[in-house]
């Protein structure tokens, strides 16, 4: 396939030793501003995920943060002089601020692009509330999708686990393992396809979610980052976990709480979940700008090999890829046919054995749940992984 088959555009290839600097307006702030304001927002949304309607909003959020990311990137490998670059991006994303996530509740486009009278400021005062609960509406929506089967299938064998257990139903005591193992069978794939399809969706939309054959081979041009990302969740859930097994310890560690009201335990409560969805929420964010990181750079590969063409990707896909005039050098492909066989021999290699890693690491995650629900019993985590999906978790007085 010739490179113009790939991206129409400018002649030059994608070269980052010749890529300029970029314009002021793609620089990220100064690094105590951006603390500062990273440390708010992490405080005030994580407020908003105590309930779930506020998670939901925030789900958007982390989406459209995840579609800066990959735009910012490929920005970086656009041929165009600074300020067409920066013209670019600004189109792309308006009220773009580079290293900065998008706004929760006010619309980012000019006043004037908006209309007139009262709908413009209508537009204006919730344009961006709308769009993050589209967006996250859809990231739930395909995540119940792909995951709700195994997880109602968990649900159903712990349950009937502790049945068994209770009642000595000895002759249906094949029964919960049996579903345990079909749901985690359905699961443990999902998810790794869901953690990394979940990049190109904050891009290409929920859709994109549904082009599997695409989506399975943007995952296998750079492989070992599926490990990465499915490692990031296995630690994940490892402090969830431990947070989950952290009220045994609140006697001996918490003065006076066996002298706690009820009203005081539930104020604790919130304030325990409060702080705990801070660290969830920071890891939905490390997931979801991964996974758009990765996803940017295995699109790039894969129209570079010529895996697939631009006429294969999303129309939203195709029109930031012209917009930013990115044309990928062709990797040529091996000239003798005994190296073909080996690099493609050796690739199915390595995609076997980091495939079988991401599915154990995976498995490793449902291994936590199971022996997390020991020590709280809350039925929700099987059928919302706080890390993975809203970020979320049901408590006292939270809304939920």
């Amino acid at each position: 396939m010739t490179t113009d088959a790939v991206i129409s555009g400018d002649d030059l290839p994608v070269d980052r030793s010749t890529v300029r600097k970029p314009d002021a307006r793609l620089r990220a702030p100064g690094f105590m501003r951006r603390l500062i304001e990273f440390i708010v927002r992490m405080v005030v949304g994580a407020l908003l995920c105590l309930h779930p309607l506020g998670s939901l909003l925030i789900a958007g959020w982390l989406l459209r943060w995840a579609r800066h990311r990959a735009i910012w990137l490929w920005a970086g490998l656009s041929p165009l002089p600074a300020a067409d670059q920066a013209k670019a991006v600004m189109d792309m994303v308006p009220g773009w601020r580079a290293g900065r996530p998008p706004s929760w509740l006010i619309d980012e486009r000019p006043r004037s692009e908006l209309g007139s009278g009262i709908a413009k400021w209508f537009r204006k005062l919730t344009g961006a509330l709308r769009q993050n609960l589209a967006a996250g509406l859809g990231a739930t929506f395909n995540a119940w999708v792909l995951l709700l089967p195994g997880q109602i299938l968990m649900l159903f064998s712990w349950w009937g686990g502790w049945e068994n257990s209770f009642n000595k139903g000895y002759e249906q005591a094949w029964v919960g393992p049996t579903v345990a193992l079909i749901g985690i069978a359905w699961f443990v794939p999902m998810a790794a396809y869901f953690s990394f399809s979940i990049g190109r969706q904050s891009v290409a939309g929920w859709r994109s979610c549904y082009d599997w054959h695409l989506n399975w081979r943007l995952m296998t041009q750079r492989p070992w980052l599926t490990v990465v990302i499915a490692l990031i969740a296995v630690a994940a859930g490892a402090g969830y976990s431990a947070l989950r097994f952290a009220p045994f310890f609140f006697p001996d560690s918490v003065a006076g709480f066996d002298e706690f009201t009820p009203e005081q335990l539930a104020e604790f409560a919130r304030q325990f979940a409060w702080a705990a969805l801070i660290y969830l929420l920071l890891v939905g964010i490390v997931l979801k700008q991964l996974a758009a990181r990765f996803y940017a750079a295995s699109l790039m590969d894969g129209l570079a090999r010529g895996v697939f063409s631009i006429e294969e990707l999303r129309p939203e896909e195709r029109r930031i890829l012209n917009t930013l005039s990115i044309k990928p050098e062709p990797i040529p492909a091996p000239t003798r046919w005994w190296w073909r066989m080996l690099v493609r021999f050796s690739g199915r290699v390595q995609r076997i054995i980091l495939g079988a890693g991401v599915l154990a690491a995976w498995f490793g995650v449902i291994a936590q749940v199971y022996i997390a629900q020991f020590g709280n019993h809350n039925w929700m985590i099987w059928v919302n992984h706080p890390w993975l999906q809203l970020v979320w978790i049901p408590i006292p007085g939270g809304g939920g």
